[in-house]
């Protein structure tokens, strides 16, 4: 009876396997048709081209990164507000009502699965936003004929500055930290308690 339970867990593990390996096969072929996609938008044809047209279209691709970047801004002041006001409210009103621990627990799990949606929403898709303008504003700095002509190139030099795998750090830490602490704060405050009483 145990080799059929190990030979079950054994076919379970392959079958999600399979699965994960296709799913990833999935994801590279279309990470690599977006990339061939972007290659062609960032493309930039002209011989006697309309200088001004482009630095207007330009302009435009800048305010929107701007855009992108001051709602990125504004959206994690709100949701660290919120996950900050949230987690004193319930510890105070929990202690006036007197609810139990596991009470407790469940109310902070609540606020760390909004937590995890702003990371959701802010990671694939703000942040998406926000690198999609800056790709689209590459094809302007990478354009010879403008290089010649000492025209655009701030995205890059940004870039140079504060890398995409920097700010993907700067975010992960950002959702990370807070998450890690209120895990321990429960851990400590409730599970040990728990674990040393028993």
């Amino acid at each position: 009876m145990e080799y059929l339970k190990d030979f079950l867990i054994l076919l379970i593990g392959i079958f999600v396997g399979a699965i994960l390996h296709v799913i990833r096969q999935q994801l590279q072929k279309k990470e690599e048709s977006k990339l061939e996609e972007i290659k062609q938008l960032q493309q930039i044809e002209c011989e006697d081209c309309d200088i001004e047209y482009f630095v207007k279209k330009w302009q435009t691709t800048i305010e929107s990164q701007m855009h992108f970047n001051d709602l990125i801004i504004r959206f994690r002041s709100i949701v660290l507000s919120v996950f900050i006001a949230s987690l004193g409210f319930i510890y105070g009103v929990s202690e006036k009502l007197s609810f139990t621990d596991d009470t407790k627990i469940k109310w902070f799990f609540l606020v760390i699965i909004f937590w995890i949606c702003c990371f959701l929403l802010d990671y694939f898709y703000y942040h998406q936003l926000l690198l999609g303008s800056i790709e689209h504003s590459c094809k302007f700095d990478n354009n010879k004929r403008f290089r010649e002509k000492g025209l655009f190139g701030l995205t890059k030099t940004i870039s140079i500055y504060v890398n995409a795998t920097s700010s993907k750090i700067l975010i992960w830490t950002f959702y990370l930290l807070p998450l890690i602490g209120l895990l321990t704060f429960i851990y400590f405050k409730y599970f040990n308690k728990t674990i040393i009483n028993s």
